[in-house]
């Protein structure tokens, strides 16, 4: 075994290090740099030799946070580290952000509690777990209302000109860098650099600036251009857009009265999050800020939501689906009425039938197929997502039996939750037939939720879905 380890020790470090020893050493200043893409390999490689070592798992774990699309694969390594004492409070922050940028809300408040009671002052000042917490509490409501989004494209840019990949011409104007003319002086020392809507039309401008205090981050101003050419002072737009933490991304809708912009404070679920708010032209009041909901929001950044004059379509970016640097870009269609949808836990019953090979089926009202699942063998269950309200009609397909569907009404709601089901398989003197049962006051648990991740998941993932026939169908 001596004699292997050395062979594969030469086989991996002969190229960068000469020895194992240099490796640990660069990994580790990598780490503790925050380079976590560049960390990632070495750690990787470190994990090959000694698989088991909690050190190699918590810090590959928690760089693939950063250096992989796929979110979850940081869990596999930052809980097998979890099952060993960690000395490193961080640890506890990262395997909580792990659970968190995957939904898993309540993991991720127990992990960061942890974080609070392990580290000092200014870890906490550092990474706010208090916030956090806030967030994920945020994030377990946000996901009870689920949008069926139409996607019309999908790409990952580079995170620092991400902005040239929006096809603005029918927007009615062009982002660009905002000019050192809109910047305060702590802008400036700060070296801040953000993006701006200028629009085509003379008007308010909107932008994001640290103004003359940086202890509220970022908030948003306006600045309109006088008689004179010259520029207005820069006007707060205070309470409510503005919060204790950052704002940045606004863009107001050509109607004067629409804003869209991005906000680390409100109800976010993570990161920056999409609002809405509406100007009283009257009274030159605010609304109070509606979060744009899940899937549009996820818990990483989800920033510069624009649309076009007609609101037929949008685009925003997020980092939900990139790694550290890059950004997802989107393109979607919003005049079409997307359905609210419901998240649905269920369970079939069928008393003396195997459950293996049955299928669960649930046609709309124009008989399209808008949910199909294969329930657990061993209990039945089964998670899907339905539209807020309608008739439904489920039925159940297994080989050598027929079975009558049940058509089930689900009343719609104004704020969706998610509801419990009990489908029964009946034996009628002979007819096998459905029996739907909803319970929509029975409140899903956090074990609900977590059972229903892949659902969750895929919806968040906005892959392009323009061409699907079921949505064609759907919004005809």
């Amino acid at each position: 075994m001596i004699f292997f380890a050395i062979l594969l020790n030469s086989a991996l470090f002969a190229q960068d290090f000469s020895s194992e020893t240099e490796l640990k050493k660069k990994a580790r200043e990598l780490f503790k740099n925050e380079d976590y893409i560049t960390a990632a390999p070495y750690f990787s490689q470190l994990l090959s030799i000694y698989p088991k070592e909690p050190e190699y798992n918590y810090k590959y774990g928690a760089s693939l946070i950063y250096s992989d699309v796929d979110k979850e694969k940081s869990l596999k390594y930052l809980e097998i580290a979890a099952k060993s004492e960690i000395v490193e409070p961080q640890f506890y922050y990262f395997l909580a952000k792990a659970y968190q940028l995957n939904y898993r809300f309540s993991n991720a408040i127990e992990a960061y509690q942890k974080f609070i009671d392990n580290s000092n002052s200014k870890l906490r000042n550092k990474y706010q777990p208090e916030r956090e917490i806030e967030m994920c509490q945020n994030g377990k409501q946000l996901i009870r209302n689920i949008t069926q989004l139409i996607v019309l494209e999908k790409k990952e840019v580079g995170e620092r000109d991400f902005f040239r990949s929006y096809n603005l011409g029918a927007f009615g104007g062009k982002i660009l860098v905002k000019p050192d003319d809109f910047k305060s002086a702590l802008d400036i020392k700060l070296k801040e650099k953000s993006i701006m809507f200028l629009p085509d039309l003379a008007g308010d401008i909107y932008f994001a600036s640290y103004g003359d205090n940086a202890k509220n981050g970022k908030d948003i101003y306006k600045i309109r251009k006088l008689l004179n050419g010259e520029w207005s002072e820069p006007e707060s737009l205070g309470l409510p857009i503005n919060t204790a933490y950052d704002e940045d991304y606004p863009f107001m809708h050509p109607n004067g009265r629409t804003l869209y912009f991005s906000s680390k404070g409100h109800n976010s679920m993570g990161g920056y999050d999409i609002f809405k708010s509406e100007l009283n032209l009257s009274t030159g009041t605010w609304s109070k800020p509606v979060n744009h909901n899940f899937a549009i929001n996820s818990p990483d950044d989800d920033i510069l939501f624009i649309t076009d004059a007609e609101q037929k379509y949008a685009y925003f970016s997020s980092s939900r689906a990139s790694i550290d640097k890059n950004i997802t870009l989107y393109k979607v269609d919003i005049g079409q009425n997307p359905d609210e949808l419901i998240l649905v836990s269920g369970k079939l019953l069928a008393d003396g039938f195997s459950l293996s090979s049955a299928t669960l089926k649930i046609y709309d009202e124009e008989n399209n197929v808008i949910a199909l699942y294969n329930p657990d063998a061993k209990d039945g269950s089964f998670f899907i997502k339905l539209p807020n309200g309608g008739t439904f009609k489920y039925t159940l397909e297994k080989s050598g039996m027929k079975i009558l569907p049940q058509l089930v009404e689900i009343a719609f709601v104004e704020t969706p939750k998610p509801v419990k089901q009990l489908v029964e398989l009946v034996n009628d003197k002979g007819n096998f037939k459905l029996k739907v049962t909803t319970s929509p006051e029975e409140e899903f648990t956090d074990d609900d939720f977590q059972n229903a991740l892949a659902v969750i998941k895929q919806q968040a993932n906005l892959d392009v879905n323009y061409n699907n026939p079921e949505l064609i169908n759907r919004y005809k």
